[in-house]
């Protein structure tokens, strides 16, 4: 565990040293003030960063192709977009974590649907 801990604080440390979010190649700004970028690092490989800036638990999500530009992603049915925001709500009765779904086309986010897992 502590090899782990390890290799992600060195990744984070790479990637505050390469580039900040303003020099990414795409980067989304999430409504809760939450920040997502990737980078083309060359070679074909990339690198994807998220800080979750109030900690709440929620699940963000983009999509690029293989030169970091943003590419549509679709997870609900006639629903497309460049980046997802899972908002974590509560967890239910049953033990699954609730979140309200929001998807950004290029223009802001806007709500799809809640979902439960």
């Amino acid at each position: 565990m502590t090899r782990r801990v390890a290799l992600l604080a060195a990744v984070v440390v790479l990637m505050l040293m390469i580039a900040s979010p303003a020099s990414a190649d795409f980067s989304v700004t999430y409504p809760d003030g939450s920040i997502g970028f990737e980078i083309n690092l060359g070679f074909g490989l990339h690198a994807a960063a998220f800080w979750d800036i109030p900690s709440d638990f929620d699940i963000f999500v983009i999509s690029a192709n293989a030169v970091s530009t943003p590419l549509p992603a679709s997870f609900f049915a006639g629903v497309s977009g460049f980046a997802y925001w899972l908002d974590f709500q509560f967890i239910d009765a049953f033990g699954r974590a609730v979140f309200d779904v929001y998807v950004n086309q290029g223009a802001g986010f806007f709500f799809v649907t809640r979902v439960a897992f």
